[in-house]
């Protein structure tokens, strides 16, 4: 019964969380907010790569991020 309550409750916390972005989260704040945890178009950071791993545990579905830090650039 483990899997189908936390299924349920899970099912029932997603829909929550997208009744409350259609109302407070704009399209751009989305897309902004994925650049940003993909490492990308942000001035300032450590360059680096963000790879996305999708995973199952605990019968759900998540993604693993991964991120790969490259060498800092020197200022002459």
């Amino acid at each position: 019964s483990h899997e189908r309550v936390s299924t349920r409750l899970h099912k029932r916390f997603q829909a929550w969380v997208e009744s409350w972005v259609k109302e407070h989260v704009t399209r751009d704040m989305s897309a902004e907010t994925t650049k940003w945890l993909m490492g990308e178009g942000r001035d300032g950071l450590l360059p680096c790569t963000t790879t996305r791993h999708p995973e199952v545990l605990q019968y759900m579905n998540i993604n693993k991020y991964r991120v790969k830090y490259g060498t800092p650039s020197k200022a002459p």
